[in-house]
């Protein structure tokens, strides 16, 4: 029974390290999304289309932001 109890906290301690893991990957590639938004709004911006660049940089981060914003906040009712 202490061997089972001993693998059971070994599983949950791992689970956390990947629960922990999938958070730090998911916010790093929220980040670099929204790098490569403002890439391709600068790009926009040096063709003289700045308001599409400004469409695509404030709409794509908002829909990014509110993702993340509605898994986090969503999930605790």
């Amino acid at each position: 029974m202490l061997t089972e109890l001993q693998r059971e906290r070994e599983h949950r301690r791992r689970m956390d390290w990947v629960h922990t893991g999938l958070q730090a990957f998911g916010s790093l590639l929220g980040a670099g999304t929204v790098v490569a938004y403002i890439w391709v709004a600068t790009y926009f911006l040096a063709h003289d289309a700045a308001t599409q660049g400004a469409a695509i940089l404030g709409g794509g981060t908002a829909a990014l932001v509110g993702g993340f914003l509605g898994k986090r906040y969503g999930d605790r009712r």
